[in-house]
């Protein structure tokens, strides 16, 4: 099996308080949601817009948690 790495950028509204918590071998996670919108023009060139949630862990990233 190959290993790659995949980057995203979300851009939103975060939607609760970042949970943290330690994993069995003391490593720190953050988990939080993030709403997403996305906008289009429909055939008829209505503007459409739909929301989108997100579950996000952060986990080497989450050096600065408390």
């Amino acid at each position: 099996m190959s290993r790659s790495l995949n980057k995203i950028m979300l851009i939103g509204n975060i939607g609760n308080d970042p949970e943290i918590r330690a994993t069995a071998s003391g490593a720190r996670v953050a988990k939080l949601s993030m709403a997403t919108n996305r906008t289009w023009s429909d055939r008829s060139g209505e503007q459409q817009e739909k929301t989108g949630v997100a579950s996000v862990d952060f986990f080497r990233s989450c050096r600065g948690c408390s």
